[in-house]
């Protein structure tokens, strides 16, 4: 799994070719999750670029988040304590 996450970012601060390198590097058979606020024409040659059969979900800035997701922030002291802390 590869997951790219601040796509839009990235590319901003001229990423994609280390984007392209890392991903050339991972196996085909993959599930692949790219992250971005815009979807402007960049990210979507990224996209193409190592995403087959790929599903674009928009979500409408305007709107709150559904109350049905629990936010929570976590704050830890230590880098070792994260996993602990995801596996909970």
């Amino acid at each position: 799994m590869v997951i790219i996450d601040e796509a839009d970012r990235m590319l901003d601060m001229g990423f994609f070719p280390d984007i392209q390198a890392i991903v050339a590097g991972l196996p085909q058979d993959r599930q692949s999750l790219l992250f971005s606020a815009t979807l402007p024409p960049r990210i979507q040659e990224l996209a193409r670029s190592f995403q087959r059969d790929a599903a674009i979900i928009r979500l409408n800035s305007s709107e709150p988040s559904s109350p049905q997701i629990e936010q929570e922030i976590v704050t830890v002291s230590h880098g070792s304590q994260k996993l602990g802390i995801l596996k909970t």
